[in-house]
């Protein structure tokens, strides 16, 4: 009567040992939904089974939390798709790197955290499969905000489970994508020290970068990109748009050059060497700081600002052969297309190494996960 009373609309139920013995959590959720029909109730020994009741409950939380929320869209998404003819039931990209369909997701909420980028290692691997490491790949993705660095290692992207969001364990098993704030409209600025320094904040679409004529007045990389000659003033998005050089120019000018006593061009190229040592070290940081060598890897880059940068970055890095995919403005959206359904089950076994029949029990355990699967 409490939660009915404060509107709540969905509930996590974690309790120490359910691992072991799941009963009294399924029935703590058979009261809830009796008390509150409507309500999502989520079990942490269906999310996560997995001992650790930090993670656990922390990823069933996290379910709860979204649940509501993705519940309601992707019911009505999957209706409205049907009623327009759609053959199929839709597939949803989960943060462990393969689709799901929406049932199956919505059983597991927390799978539809960050699971965006982590559709970089499929679109990488289908692009990539005529290089010359074609299940060795370093796949970048930068867009307005961002710059999301993510592996393919030995065929396989590179997974961890210490995922967070906003300092919370997602707890599954997750495609490891490292994000900075370096992306086509971070914004360039002076800070106390008279240095110059790239992002992480955004001018975002709106305004948007200087150059894009829509109030904006702080210099972003884009502006640095015009100022300079990478870009087209005539040529953006097709040519549907254009970009104004002089706003780029004024922004630089009154911002940072005359600041740092540089030309309008010498601040343009700084901004983009700086913007280009923080992408390279994301980089590093998931490829020579845990021993992977990144020149025996192939770069693929997307992004709608990806091709702007990538050469440089593969030069850093002594990588040899950048890929730019055709589709590379909507890298992780087409890895969508092309990614596999997977589904990820766990299951607690307790034993003594020494018993005679552990051999025989963590069969019958895998038995039962494969059934399951």
């Amino acid at each position: 009567s409490t939660f009915g009373a404060h509107g709540v609309k969905a509930v996590a139920v974690a309790y120490l040992w359910s691992i072991v013995d799941p009963s009294h959590e399924q029935r703590t959720a058979e009261i809830v939904r009796e008390e509150l029909p409507g309500v999502d109730v989520l079990c942490s020994s269906d999310v996560l089974p997995e001992i650790r009741e930090w993670e656990r409950t922390s990823s069933t939380v996290l379910s709860a939390y979204i649940a509501p929320i993705i519940g309601d869209y992707l019911r009505a998404f999957e209706q409205e798709m049907a009623a327009g003819g759609l053959p199929h039931p839709p597939q949803v990209m989960q943060v462990n790197g393969g689709c799901a369909s929406i049932p199956d997701l919505l059983a597991r909420p927390v799978n539809a955290v960050a699971s965006g980028p982590a559709a970089g290692p499929a679109a990488g691997a289908h692009y990539a499969s005529d290089t010359k490491a074609p299940d060795r790949l370093i796949i970048i993705d930068m867009g307005g905000t961002s710059f999301d660095v993510c592996m393919l290692r030995d065929g396989e992207p590179v997974m961890s489970t210490d995922i967070k969001v906003a300092d919370q364990p997602i707890g599954v098993n997750g495609v490891e994508v490292l994000s900075i704030g370096a992306g086509g409209g971070s914004i360039a600025w002076i800070d106390s020290g008279n240095s110059l320094r790239v992002g992480p904040r955004s001018a975002g679409s709106q305004p948007g970068p200087a150059c894009y004529g829509r109030g904006g007045r702080e210099p972003a990389v884009t502006d640095a990109n015009l100022v300079v000659g990478r870009m087209s003033a005539s040529a953006f998005l097709g040519g549907r748009r254009s970009l104004d050089p002089s706003l780029a120019e004024r922004a630089m000018e009154e911002t940072i050059a005359i600041p740092l006593g540089l030309s309008v061009r010498e601040a343009a190229a700084g901004i983009i060497t700086i913007v280009n040592s923080n992408m390279a070290s994301a980089i590093r940081a998931v490829s020579i700081e845990r021993g992977i060598d990144p020149r025996d890897y192939v770069m693929v880059a997307g992004g709608g600002a990806g091709g702007l940068h990538a050469a440089e970055l593969a030069r850093m890095l002594e990588i040899g052969e950048v890929l730019i995919p055709r589709s590379a403005g909507g890298l992780c959206a087409f890895g969508m297309a092309v990614t596999p359904v997977r589904h990820d089950y766990v299951r607690l076994h307790h034993c003594h190494t020494n018993q005679p029949r552990v051999a025989t029990d963590i069969a019958r355990v895998f038995d039962e996960l494969i059934a399951e699967g």
